[in-house]
C-alpha cells in the first residue's frame, strides 16, 4: 500500500515552489518496506486562480531520496537552479 504523509523538517529552510511561489512541506512516502522522502508544493486543486493544483503537488521519482536531507538538498538545488535560468532569460531578453 502507498501512502504519502506530511512529516516535520527543521534542518534547513526549504525553498518555496519554483513552479507557482507556494509554501512547500517534507512528505513520507512509505510503499512495501521502502520509505522515502520529497518535497511537495502544497497549492491543491482548486486553491491556484486557474483551480488546477500545482504540478509539484505530487513531484516526479526523481524528487524521492532515502532521506529528509537528501530531498530537501534535491528541491533546493533544483529551485535555485530554475530560479538562475530565469534570471538569465530575463538577461536574454532585456
Amino acid at each position: 500500500m502507498d501512502t504519502w504523509k506530511e512529516v516535520p523538517y527543521h534542518a534547513t529552510p526549504l525553498a518555496d515552489c519554483n513552479f507557482c511561489g507556494s509554501r512547500v512541506v517534507m512528505m513520507q512516502h512509505t510503499s512495501n518496506r521502502t520509505v522515502d522522502f520529497a518535497v511537495s508544493c502544497t497549492m491543491g486543486e482548486g486553491e491556484s486562480p486557474l483551480g488546477d493544483a500545482c504540478p509539484l503537488q505530487d513531484p516526479p521519482d526523481q524528487f524521492n531520496h532515502a532521506t529528509r536531507r537528501e530531498a530537501a538538498k534535491y528541491w533546493n538545488e533544483w529551485a535555485a537552479l530554475g530560479a538562475s535560468r530565469r534570471v538569465e532569460q530575463q538577461r536574454a531578453s532585456a
